[in-house]
């Protein structure tokens, strides 16, 4: 009797290894999946990392081409108010000491003479 169940036990054993070597490779693969999930997530962590990076060098560019357009247009303005303000006192400067009825100089509004027509 007792070598029956040293037997039974004995055909039961490999079983319970079966099924602890199922268990195994079961985790086994389990982690090998796992690995290769976190090993395409690092990969793709690393691509948008790549993108930020690039995307912030853009941002630094366009933000000094900016302030340098600032800086053009604020020049281009002062210059504008320079000149007008240049014309106004020539205009001034042109106009001292001449008669208002003058007919001659910058401003005539004479008639039309025939050779021109």
């Amino acid at each position: 009797m007792l070598k029956a169940q040293v037997n039974i036990l004995e055909l039961e054993k490999p079983s319970n290894q079966v099924a602890e070597l199922s268990i195994l490779k079961n985790s086994d693969q389990d982690m090998m999946s796992l690995k290769r999930a976190m090993t395409e997530q690092e990969r793709v962590q690393k691509q948008f990392e790549l993108k930020v990076s690039h995307l912030n060098d853009l941002l630094i560019k366009e933000m000094d081409k900016r302030k340098l357009l600032e800086n053009q247009l604020a020049e281009n303005l002062k210059r504008v108010r320079m000149l007008t303000t240049g014309t106004i006192t020539l205009d001034h400067l042109l106009t001292i000491g001449l008669c208002p009825t003058s007919s001659w100089g910058l401003g005539f509004q004479g008639s039309a003479s025939k050779s021109a027509e």
